[in-house]
């Protein structure tokens, strides 16, 4: 019988994030970044590629001086906004389906608007320069006491880390599933919502153009409305008649639900 063949791996501390990792030729190895699921490594801490903090203080002294600059520049924003020598913000709103710029600029945008722009901006700039402060304390703290260390020597065992891959990859693809799976009934979801508003609105319209009442008309004045229906099918506006029938405002002011102004449009009270 074969004795179990043994893999040996040394770990060392990160010398930026501080977490335990693998080190591979006297380097850190990949850690910090996502997998989404599209074959691909989405990003990577800082101290990747960089000698473990057992060995060398070496990712201390690099990350601290990025984080300098970074400072400098934030310290240099904060007095262009304490002086308002700003005149132009973009806020990226990045959403699950899409992502929405929004643009500020002096003598474009609505003062006040501009103006609260500007503040939240100060106070994101005071929080980045915070944070900034912090991880260059932090950094100090790791200079200061570093002493050099052996790193952590690690055996394992080829068929039982082979069998923990294979797990996480199981438990991968689950997760994956039950995702895809939770993404494809909310779009079903949504979808029998629309088709449902859609025959609703059909139907309103079809009642409306058949009413020949006044008590008729204001039945299903209320019904379109109605608490109940805003649950159902979501809060509805007169113009959401318009792709059910072109001619919808028409229809409003015939019945009397609707009346013109002078400046063309229409008033439903």
């Amino acid at each position: 019988m074969k004795e179990p063949r043994e893999r040996e791996s040394y770990v060392g501390h990160c010398p930026v994030c501080e977490g335990a990792f693998k080190v591979r030729d006297g380097k850190m190895v990949h850690h910090g970044f996502k997998r989404p699921g599209d074959g691909s490594i989405h990003g990577d801490c800082f101290g990747v590629g960089l000698p473990p903090y057992e060995c060398s203080p070496e990712g201390c002294h690099k990350y601290r001086a990025i984080i300098e600059g970074i400072l400098g520049r934030q310290l240099e924003r904060a007095e262009k906004l304490s002086k308002n020598q700003i005149p132009y913000f973009t806020n990226v709103n990045v959403g699950r389906h899409r992502i929405t710029t929004i643009q500020y600029a002096v003598g474009v945008t609505e003062r006040y608007a501009f103006i609260r722009r500007a503040e939240e901006e100060k106070r994101k700039t005071e929080r980045e320069i915070r944070d900034c402060n912090g991880e260059i304390s932090r950094m100090d703290n790791l200079i200061t006491s570093w002493v050099n260390k052996d790193l952590t020597l690690e055996r394992t065992l080829i068929e039982q880390d082979r069998v923990a891959k294979e797990d996480r990859a199981r438990e991968r693809a689950q997760k994956r599933a039950e995702k895809e799976a939770k993404e494809k009934a909310l779009i079903e979801k949504k979808t029998a919502k629309k088709e449902a508003r859609r025959v609703f609105l059909t139907k309103f319209i079809g009642d409306l153009r058949a009413a020949t009442t006044k008590e008729q008309i204001e039945v299903l004045v209320v019904l379109f409305k109605s608490k109940k229906t805003e649950r159902l099918y979501g809060h509805l506006y007169w113009t959401d008649l318009q792709p059910i029938d072109p001619k919808w405002d028409e229809l409003l002011i015939e019945k009397g639900i609707g009346v013109r102004t002078s400046t063309g449009f229409l008033n439903c009270p």
